[in-house]
């Protein structure tokens, strides 16, 4: 907008109408303008920075997963604040080029700002952290750790891969507790790493927008799948056959092994996609998108059927039940015939996946649900919350209380030893092959092991930085659980026979 006139001079519009200039292609997350006013910065779908020259109208992108940016006052340098690392980027605002990274954060950013002397930044994160960078003298190059983003282990297993901010895969031996093998090739972080349950093969989504195949244990490349944006989510049918990649448009497309030919691509209409699942039979399609606002979440579920050769993905319209509202957490029970959905509002839904009635739907918890899982046998769910509440909590299916587990921090000091409170919340669960312990991982350094009809804890272990992920392998006899900053920690299960 010219500030002396109310008519706007360009219009940069997304999704709908007829526009001039050049349209983005996702929602707008965050926007920054150049102290001349001639550059404009502009977050799209939190997986890409266009730098625009509005007088040029010329465009350059930077490949960037960002909530925000800002412009430093000399208008040389666009600082981002990458999702998938704990650091700060500097780019040059006249090339495009990256300058370097400053800094080692403590959580996810959701704001920035820059002193007006330029040599300082600020930054508020989701777990309730401000903090201070300079930005005097960035690093040449990303920081040496490489941190673990994603990871996936099984109980009947003693493999366990891990996906990496560089677009490294590791390969871990459980049982030795010590990693096997390195595997090459994202070219971008990696957000999504599952196993089928034979255990030879493994599929992985990265931010190079790509979805590809490995083999087990060889680390040999079979298949290499192209989508438009970031690869946010990928799964198998339980019979392997069949595998889901979902990208952040919104796009998931289910691919038929071994040919790993396209057998069909469903679009649910909105951007921010958070999963892509297919039922353990491979007859269902579910995506979840989160949407941008409360207004845009939206889970559709399509009856699957091989449909390679369409001209147009199915969208909403085809689905054969949509809901307004997704996630952030949705998994299928073992057997097939549930769906179960905990939310950012607390509340959990099931769904009986035959005819997609919903069967029950409860207040769970105070905060928003971070994770949810199901029993070995289905016949219960485990729920865990974040914010100010961190608790674990179980229920039958038809939404009663069966046990609380308390224990993890609501907020405690940061490691500076400030009074400043750090938000903690339960971050992941797991459950035992038999369903009689519950395994969950926190932003207070915790892990937690309980026993899931009292709620009474067994066991807890205590780490360096928040655990952002937990699993359990060797017939669960070991915990696996993966830190925020980058540790890797192998935990035997406390009175399992036989631990290493």
């Amino acid at each position: 907008w010219d500030g002396a006139d109310s008519e706007p001079t360009a219009i940069r519009q997304g999704q709908a109408g007829v526009r001039p200039g050049v349209p983005f292609d996702g929602y707008i997350g965050d926007i920054a303008v150049s102290p001349s006013g001639r550059a404009v910065a502009v977050v799209v779908g939190n997986d890409t920075v266009h730098l625009d020259d509005l007088q040029s109208r010329s465009r350059l992108e930077l490949n960037s997963r960002t909530h925000c940016v800002a412009i430093t006052p000399d208008g040389r340098s666009l600082v981002t604040c990458p999702t998938d690392r704990r650091v700060l980027e500097l780019w040059s605002m006249e090339t495009g080029e990256f300058e370097g990274c400053v800094g080692e954060g403590t959580g996810e950013v959701l704001a920035i700002a820059i002193t007006p002397d330029g040599r300082h930044a600020l930054t508020a994160t989701f777990d309730g952290l401000m903090k201070q960078w300079s930005l005097a003298e960035p690093v040449e190059g990303w920081p040496e750790a490489v941190m673990p983003i994603a990871g996936t282990a099984r109980p009947d297993l003693t493999d366990v891969v891990t996906g990496s901010e560089n677009g490294e895969i590791e390969l871990w031996d459980a049982v030795a507790c010590s990693r096997r093998a390195v595997i090459h090739g994202h070219e971008g972080p990696i957000y999504s790493v599952a196993v089928t349950v034979d255990g030879t093969m493994l599929s992985t989504g990265s931010a190079d927008q790509t979805a590809r195949i490995w083999d087990l244990p060889s680390g040999t490349e079979l298949n290499r799948m192209d989508h438009n944006t970031t690869v946010v989510d990928c799964s198998w049918t339980a019979a392997g056959d069949r595998f889901i990649s979902g990208a952040v448009d919104g796009v998931v497309r289910v691919w038929r092994m071994p040919t790993c030919s396209l057998e069909g691509v469903y679009d649910v209409g909105a951007h921010n996609l958070t999963q892509a699942l297919l039922s353990p039979d491979g007859a269902w399609v579910v995506a979840v998108a989160a949407g941008v606002g409360s207004g845009n979440s939206a889970t559709a579920v399509w009856r699957h059927t091989a449909n390679a050769a369409a001209a147009q993905p199915e969208g909403i319209e085809q689905a054969v039940a949509v809901f307004s509202y997704g996630g952030p957490h949705c998994l299928f029970a073992p057997s097939g015939r549930h769906m179960a959905m905990g939310s950012a509002d607390g509340i959990i839904r099931v769904w009986r996946t035959d005819d997609w009635v919903e069967i029950a739907s409860w207040k769970a918890h105070d905060g928003a649900i971070t994770s949810i899982a199901f029993t070995p046998d289905a016949s219960r769910i485990v729920s865990g919350s974040g914010y100010d509440e961190a608790l674990v909590r179980t229920w039958d299916l038809d939404g009663r209380p069966v046990a609380e587990f308390a224990g993890h921090a609501q907020s405690t000091p940061s490691r500076a030893g400030s009074a400043q409170l750090v938000v903690r919340g339960v971050r992941d669960l797991a459950v035992t092959p038999d369903g009689r312990q519950v395994v969950s991982c926190s932003a207070d350094r915790t892990v937690r092991i309980w026993e899931t009809d009292s709620g009474r804890q067994v066991g807890v272990f205590s780490g360096d930085s928040g655990a952002g992920w937990c699993g359990l392998a060797d017939h669960g006899r070991v915990i696996v659980a993966g830190e925020t900053r980058g540790a890797l920690h192998f935990l035997a299960m406390p009175g399992v026979p036989n631990q290493p």
